[in-house]
């Protein structure tokens, strides 16, 4: 992991862009794979870890809620989905926040019908209790 120093700060080398201020001061950005020999059981368990451990607590929270509440019922395709907008590496942990959120623009590569069942979700109109990640079944 290599350091950065722009200014004052000091920013850690990570998969996708790294920014400082809204700019970006370096790409590292690693892009979407495939994997075609994994089963559905195989990717719902991957997924299931990546979205629980995002390297921001507040994705940990968000992903690991959703997860939890319907990778199970989710069909290939949606797998497919979710695996590309949590994983491919053209964004960083704070875009897609702030995608869910509402709070930026999201691209249209990731504007598909899993990125709104994840904007949603991060509404929280029930009022769940989403302090802790879930317990793994």
């Amino acid at each position: 992991m290599a350091l950065l120093r722009k200014s004052a700060v000091v920013l850690f080398r990570s998969s996708g862009p790294v920014r400082c201020m809204g700019q970006q001061v370096a790409s590292t950005a690693t892009r979407y794979v495939e994997r075609p020999n994994e089963t559905v059981e195989q990717k719902r368990s991957r997924l299931l870890y990546q979205s629980r451990k995002r390297g921001i607590l507040e994705n940990d929270l968000l992903l690991g809620t959703f997860a939890s509440k319907y990778l199970a019922d989710m069909s290939a395709e949606e797998l497919k989905e979710y695996d590309y907008v949590i994983n491919e590496g053209a964004h960083n942990e704070w875009d897609l926040y702030y995608w869910m959120t509402g709070n930026a623009e999201t691209p249209s590569q990731y504007q598909n019908g899993i990125m709104a069942r994840l904007q949603e979700h991060a509404k929280n109109s029930n009022k769940e209790n989403r302090l802790r990640q879930p317990e793994i079944q």
